[in-house]
């Protein structure tokens, strides 16, 4: 029984849009990115395939080395608002979320909706040049 459960999951999903998947994530990622970044907080997101992952730099982020460097304080703060709202990402900032054909738009906009809510960042005089030293440079409180 069980094996023939796998055979025909195998025989819908070889027909499933896996390039539509990848479209979606990867819109829904940077639209997230943008909603972030409105906010005056620089936000990473990379894709692959139907994977996506927040990295609060001003830098691209290709490696582990990169991603030690990304504001961990800042995912932690993100993470929790969003769970509070309903949003379950993966819960450290060296994981990927994943998007499956499940989701439909309404929990893609629903999500996007909790970004727009997360409290404002504490920080942002960049073009004066001010920056917080030896810590957070921004934070959502």
């Amino acid at each position: 029984l069980a094996m023939a459960a796998g055979l025909a999951t195998l025989g819908i999903l070889r027909k499933a849009d896996y390039d539509g998947l990848e479209n979606r994530t990867r819109a829904f990622a940077y639209s997230m990115r943008d909603i972030i970044a409105a906010k005056g907080v620089p936000l990473q997101m990379p894709t692959l395939a139907s994977m996506f992952c927040p990295y609060f730099s001003e830098h691209e982020v290709t490696d582990f080395a990169d991603a030690q460097k990304c504001d961990q304080k800042l995912f932690t703060s993100f993470y929790k608002q969003m769970r509070a709202q309903g949003i379950y990402l993966a819960p450290s900032g060296y994981e990927t979320g994943m998007v499956s054909f499940a989701h439909t738009d309404e929990d893609f906009n629903r999500a996007l909706d909790a970004a727009r809510k997360v409290t404002e960042p504490l920080y942002t005089d960049r073009k004066n040049g001010v920056l917080a030293t030896g810590g957070c440079a921004y934070a959502f409180t």
